[in-house]
């Protein structure tokens, strides 16, 4: 179901009504508040009940029904004026707060024309008889006696919003607070005001009203209007009450809502913050870590004497462990190699080929790599004599300086093996290319008998020369000028102890 009315309290409270006749019952029930907004879902807008055109039509259609249904009655004004008695007073009547006085003495001498006595000396007769003073007979405009009504009903309208002694909340102000700290700030109570004596509104006669004062003036919701019966002033005046006392409820029960809920704040944080300072007290104290000092060396025994002698003589078995390890690898030269078949038909044995490449890398390899793996030979032999190491650097150099002197016999066993490996691959490659050039032909006693090339022959002049190239080549190269291997069968052999034997001079 839509909702066409709502209504908004000041403190943000809203209120929906789906249709008219309950709308119209809430704002005669008297709980609707001159300052609450009323929104009307036909023409979309907000606009305060005090100017609000739908309330205003309600409270007009209930003056008028109000007024049809009560029977008049004279008002207090007709009947001093019916009774003698009343026109009698001891005092003469003091003008109330926000009463014109000189309009009223000109409206008293208006009244007295028409209804005092036409002889003066009478009505001094008159008095001399009573001995009393006559008040005369004060006739209230309208005008005033709907200002003095509207005075009254906003004095008692303060005295409802004003808590006094009997609020649960006496010392604490609302006045421009927007939060809780500042609502619950202590501020002085208002001086009390005082409440004007009520004066009856008199009933002006029907036939002085003019045109003017017969116009239906503008409500106030909530309020006494002009014009209204004492009955509807008093409809008006429960309903400011009513409005009233909703709204001092309302900021009773936030602002009590408001101290429980920073009363059980703050106890939770005072019982939190007592138990971890209970927490902290019985938590052991832990001492400072302290950085434990560098424990000494351990002394070891040396394992060999810590001669120099010694030292150097433990880094060369060492060092030629290493070494032997990495030619260990080498396979040994095929048996075919450099006989009559081979010279015929080297394709067919590719593992000649893969031999002497190998050799070539390995030899390469280990001639590279001898300096390092001296110096690591070396340090283990310093390190098994148990010598400081602020002593190693000193020591190693003066080892290396010794290691180089014999790197020439060294060097020119690698260049021995190199140089043979090198010729065997170049020739390798040469039959390769003349393959079907020369022949082999066992017991033809060709190529010079027994040998390396014994009965193998060129096709032609120019095979014959390739040949004979390829098999000086290699013999010189196995010769190695008397410290070659002498054949493959001791190639792999030869390598290891020349290396030996030029590493131990």
């Amino acid at each position: 179901m839509s909702v066409r009315f709502r209504i908004r309290t000041p403190a943000g409270q809203e209120l929906s009504f789906a249709t008219l006749d309950v709308f119209e019952n809430f704002v005669r029930s008297g709980d609707l508040s001159p300052d609450d907004l009323v929104y009307d879902a036909e023409d979309g807008s907000w606009s305060p009940a005090r100017t609000h055109p739908m309330v205003l039509e309600i409270e007009y259609q209930e003056e008028d029904a109000s007024a049809a249904s009560e029977p008049d009655e004279p008002s207090p004004v007709e009947t001093e004026a019916q009774d003698p008695s009343f026109g009698l007073s001891l005092a003469p009547e003091q003008p109330g707060p926000g009463d014109d006085v000189t309009e009223r003495a000109g409206e008293s001498d208006g009244s007295l024309d028409e209804e005092s006595p036409a002889d003066p000396a009478a009505a001094s007769a008159s008095e001399g008889a009573l001995e009393l003073d006559l008040a005369p007979a004060v006739e209230v405009s309208e005008e005033e006696a709907t200002r003095a009504f509207v005075q009254r009903m906003e004095a008692e309208r303060e005295a409802s919003l004003d808590y006094g002694e009997r609020s649960g909340v006496q010392g604490f102000s609302m006045d421009d607070s927007s939060t809780l700290g500042d609502m619950l700030t202590p501020s002085p109570p208002p001086p009390a005001r005082a409440r004007p004596e009520r004066t009856p509104a008199p009933r002006p006669d029907p036939a002085k009203r003019t045109a003017s004062e017969t116009s239906r003036p503008e409500p106030r919701s909530g309020a006494a209007k002009t014009g209204t019966t004492g009955k509807t002033a008093k409809t008006s005046t429960a309903a400011g009450r009513s409005g009233g006392g909703g709204f001092s409820r309302f900021l009773m029960l936030v602002v009590g809502l408001g101290v429980v809920g920073a009363g059980g704040y703050f106890g939770y944080q005072s019982v939190q913050s007592v138990e971890d300072a209970e927490t902290e007290r019985a938590a052991p104290v832990e001492p400072l870590p302290v950085a434990p000092e560098p424990e000494p060396e351990p002394t070891r025994e040396p394992v060999i004497a810590q001669t120099e002698s010694a030292i150097r003589e433990r880094a060369q078995e060492r060092f030629l462990t290493s070494t032997q390890s990495a030619l260990r690898d080498l396979p040994p030269i095929p048996e075919t190699w450099a006989t009559g078949p081979y010279f015929s038909v080297p394709s067919d044995y590719p593992d000649v080929l893969d031999a002497w490449e190998r050799y070539l890398t390995t030899i390469r390899s280990v001639q590279a790599g001898e300096t390092d793996r001296y110096v690591v030979a070396y340090d283990r032999a310093l390190d098994d004599a148990a010598i400081a190491q602020n002593e190693w650097a000193t020591r190693r150099a003066a080892a290396l300086e010794g290691f180089g002197a014999s790197e020439a016999e060294r060097s020119a066993h690698y260049d021995r093996v190199e140089a043979l490996a090198a010729a065997a691959i170049r020739s390798h490659e040469a039959l390769v290319e003349s393959e079907g050039l020369i022949l082999f032909e066992p017991g033809s006693g060709s190529g010079g008998g027994s040998g390396m090339g014994a009965d193998v022959y060129g096709r032609d002049e120019e095979a014959d020369l390739l040949l004979a190239q390829v098999v000086e080549l290699l013999s010189v190269s196995l010769d190695g000028g008397g410290l070659g291997p002498g054949d493959g069968v001791n190639v792999r052999s030869w390598v290891w102890d020349g290396f030996l034997d030029a590493a131990t001079r």
